[in-house]
């Protein structure tokens, strides 16, 4: 890793993921909110990035794109496994994200119902303002800035279901809750088990990626897992296991639209995962109809 790195040959994302997957060590990149650094400039709209090897969080990489964050943190990373940076990976415990919101949940859901790309991101700035930006496919950006993160988070998503549904904005950031509570036991999402999720679905993208060229696994990869839970079964029980998975984070503009379907319209990485659950629903019913193992039973009815 040491000689690719200072030879200049591979960037270093490329040499970090080389370098985890011969010594077998479990890699993903975090994006997140730009750390303000004394003495640094500070711009809005950089992006901010940090690798994370075995739940250790190392140096946050901050730069103009995605990618070049990426990058930056690698190297930062890379100078760190060195041992030419004074630095002690931080450990990362499970934290509860956004999902908690009704807001972010219904977003999701219209999202997901209309077909539409969903990317969320978070800046703080050196006043300590917090500023959600919300991309959805083919509309503009979604902002807003508050000194309370929630708020931000939470009214930016509401400006964007109104925008979307044509429905007035959460007028209050007081509004945590879903209103229908009452009636329906409110979602709770068990932070925990998302986190053994999460950690499940990036060791089985990095199994991939190690089956694949180096310059592959360089790229950025949104992902998108499906899980199969069921307490009754050996199979499900736990975490559940991944019967779909997806990935990818693009999706076209109308002027490369093609009357004939050539063109794949949406290949964000919910989406694929979608089409790959599926094409694995499918697969069940088969199995189920011609006395296969499947997840389906058969159901005779009476006919009168």
């Amino acid at each position: 890793m040491i000689d690719d790195y200072m030879s200049k040959k591979k960037n270093a994302a490329m040499c970090l993921h080389e370098y985890c997957q011969k010594k077998k060590l479990t890699l993903k990149f975090q994006d997140e909110e730009v750390q303000f650094r004394p003495g640094q400039p500070q711009t809005f709209g950089n992006f901010g990035c940090s690798a994370v090897i075995e739940d250790k969080q190392y140096p946050q990489g901050v730069a103009s794109t995605k990618k070049k964050a990426k990058i930056e943190a690698s190297r930062l990373c890379i100078r760190v496994l060195a041992g030419w940076d004074d630095f002690v990976p931080v450990e990362i415990a499970p934290e509860a994200d956004d999902n908690r919101y009704v807001e972010v949940r219904d977003l999701l859901d219209i999202c997901a119902v209309k077909n539409i790309g969903y990317e969320k991101m978070m800046n703080k700035d050196h006043n300590g303002v917090h500023t959600c930006t919300i991309h959805l496919s083919k509309h503009d950006p979604i902002k807003h800035s508050s000194a309370d993160r929630e708020e931000a988070v939470i009214i930016a998503h509401s400006e964007a279901i109104r925008i979307l549904e044509g429905r007035a904005s959460t007028q209050s950031a007081d509004v945590l809750v879903d209103p229908t509570a009452g009636t329906e036991p409110p979602r709770v999402p068990d932070s925990r088990l998302a986190s053994l999720r999460e950690r499940e679905a990036y060791a089985a993208l990095n199994r991939t990626l190690q089956t694949l060229p180096p310059e592959v696994a360089a790229f950025d990869h949104n992902i998108a897992a499906i899980f199969l839970s069921n307490e009754s079964v050996q199979e499900f029980q736990g975490t559940g296991k991944i019967v779909a998975f997806g990935t990818g984070n693009a999706s076209l503009g109308a002027e490369y639209l093609t009357p004939d379907g050539r063109c794949v319209v949406d290949s964000s990485a919910a989406t694929t995962a979608r089409r790959a659950l599926k094409r694995y629903l499918g697969h069940e019913v088969v199995a189920c109809l011609t006395g296969g193992k499947s997840i389906f039973e058969k159901s005779f009815r009476n006919p009168g």
